[in-house]
């Protein structure tokens, strides 16, 4: 596939040299520029046909662009505050952190998944509920309220339709932040392994 596209490729760039327009202007450009752009050109050309894109990142299979895996559906995590009024508030941690918004959420999606599994060990569970606890009450006062419990979710979302397959409770955690025991439950599969 990757040599066909590499053909079509060249006869596209050779049927664009071949216009009036477009070899006046290269004419018109200082060899150091045309020499740029031919490195440029070169580098997306091989970085598309090398197709590893970890090693060659920024310069990537183009197929990244146009392609959907539809096998895959993916998960999210949802975190839900319920204050001591009875209100539910979702809680997004990159509104808190925006910082870490590039690496944040797939690490945190990563932990509640390992919590869900019970493929935490007792260091990575203490973590993960001071990280829980520490979202809770950097939330509750962020937006001035008191809260009673965080409840955080698995969901399962179809790739193509965008529709939630499975809504699962990872756990449910104490929000006030006198709690010692910040965890009040957890999901069935949940334990320290």
């Amino acid at each position: 596939m990757i040599l066909i596209q590499l053909i079509i490729l060249a006869a596209l760039l050779g049927w664009l040299l071949w216009t009036r327009p477009i070899r006046s202007w290269i004419c018109s450009c200082e060899r150091k520029d045309l020499l740029f752009g031919a490195a440029i050109l070169g580098a997306l050309v091989l970085g598309h046909a090398l197709d590893f894109s970890r090693a060659t990142f920024p310069l990537v299979n183009w197929s990244m662009y146009t392609e959907v895996n539809a096998e895959d559906d993916f998960q999210v995590v949802n975190v839900i505050c319920h204050s001591d009024d009875g209100q539910q508030k979702s809680l997004n941690p990159i509104e808190l952190y925006p910082s870490l918004c590039h690496c944040f959420p797939a690490r945190f999606t990563a932990l509640v998944k390992a919590a869900d599994e019970g493929k935490l060990t007792e260091n990575d569970t203490r973590i993960y509920d001071r990280l829980i606890q520490s979202m809770s009450t950097q939330y509750a006062a962020r937006h001035g309220m008191s809260l009673k419990t965080t409840r955080v979710e698995l969901v399962k979302i179809d790739s193509l339709s965008g529709a939630t397959i499975e809504r699962k409770l990872v756990s449910v955690h104490d929000a006030r932040p006198a709690s010692k025991n910040s965890v009040v439950s957890r999901s069935a599969t949940h334990g320290n392994h």
